[in-house]
């Protein structure tokens, strides 16, 4: 009888020591990925509004589809086409890449 005692205890014991650390698990999991969610939302925000402030007119023209969200993805690979399309938007008219197809309007 003592022994059916003490190993149904151990028994309770490491289930709900089991159940409390996959609660545990689970918990820290969530938590963590909606910080890692908010970071993404507050990049992708501060990222929009740079792109409002350096280049204006880019900005108006992929504000519309919403697309200013993305930006923060791919910032630094855009940033020389950027620039060069803000400072020779007339050239840009002529050049036949994706990026004055895209801007273009």
């Amino acid at each position: 009888m003592f022994a059916h005692t003490v190993t149904t205890t151990m028994i309770r014991h490491a289930a709900s020591t089991y159940a409390w650390r996959k609660f545990i698990h689970f918990g820290t999991s969530f938590s963590l990925n909606i910080l890692m969610i908010q970071g993404l939302i507050e990049e992708a925000a501060l990222a929009s509004r740079r792109m409002q402030y350096k280049y204006r007119m880019t900005y108006d023209k992929v504000s519309r589809n919403n697309l200013d969200m993305v930006y923060f993805l791919v910032e630094p690979q855009l940033e020389p086409y950027l620039e060069y399309l803000n400072v020779h938007n007339i050239i840009c008219k002529g050049v036949q890449s994706e990026i004055c197809k895209i801007l273009g309007s």
